[in-house]
């Protein structure tokens, strides 16, 4: 019962980031970040503190951005993604110190043709990194969101 508490309490501050995601709650993609060893670092922060919001942007006829994160404790790790409008991703979660490129070694997780918000839950290992990437085309609007948080 408390588990699922705080995990809805981390989602709700998620959703009010996204909604009031000014400068100070938000960044913003850097390119290149194509490769795993270019990825942009996200912002990973306790469930109930409201983190920082990746806005991402798809590049022309399909586009793979790729992201790191660290967290400092064993645990339940969040992710919230929201695709472009319209639009659907997918997007898959790696352990760094094992990922090999072209390999699924140190594959956590996938979500495939996301169409709305998603929310997925795994459990992480403190110390480590990981990989987050993601892909879209660039038709129509453009724009995601990636939001991290992290159950203490």
């Amino acid at each position: 019962m408390m588990k699922k508490l705080v995990v809805r309490a981390g989602m709700l501050v998620m959703i009010m980031s996204v909604i009031f995601a000014g400068s100070a709650f938000a960044a913003y993609e850097s390119e290149s970040n194509d490769f795993y060893n270019q990825a942009n670092t996200l912002s990973n922060v306790p469930f109930g503190q409201t983190g920082e919001a990746m806005f991402g942007t798809f590049r022309e006829g399909g586009d793979i951005d790729w992201y790191s994160f660290n967290t400092p404790q064993n645990g339940l790790q969040q992710v919230l993604v929201v695709p472009p409008s319209g639009q659907t991703v997918t997007y898959a979660i790696y352990d760094a110190a094992l990922y090999t490129p072209g390999s699924s070694v140190g594959h956590i997780l996938s979500k495939v043709n996301v169409s709305g918000f998603d929310v997925s839950n795994f459990y992480v290992q403190a110390g480590h990194s990981y990989y987050l990437f993601i892909y879209g085309s660039s038709s129509g609007s453009n724009q995601y969101m990636i939001s991290l948080s992290y159950q203490t």
